[in-house]
């Protein structure tokens, strides 16, 4: 499946994984994404829980909480922020 195909056209997913990317820094907890990204917490745990088995994100179990950050290692994660960055460019 292509990148853009599998990870940028759910709107929900797409938005999660901006938010990520531009706080690429910084973990955070699903409760946070939802409510910084008005979607609701339980699609954000669903979509979290897919990007993490694709390795797009990494996750931190704190008991009931997933605490998540951005994979910087991985080349897909690459490709995304590429894409986010010209994103930027032409939306200026």
């Amino acid at each position: 499946m292509k990148l853009v195909d599998k990870y940028l056209t759910s709107k929900s997913k797409a938005s999660i994984l901006r938010y990520l990317c531009k706080n690429k820094d910084r973990r955070f907890y699903v409760s946070e994404l939802s409510e910084h990204l008005k979607i609701n917490k339980s699609i954000v745990s669903k979509l979290i829980t897919e990007l993490g088995s694709d390795g797009i994100v990494f996750i931190d179990h704190m008991g009931p909480l997933k605490l998540c950050k951005i994979n910087l290692e991985n080349r897909e994660v690459a490709a995304i922020m590429n894409i986010f960055e010209e994103e930027n460019k032409v939306s200026k």
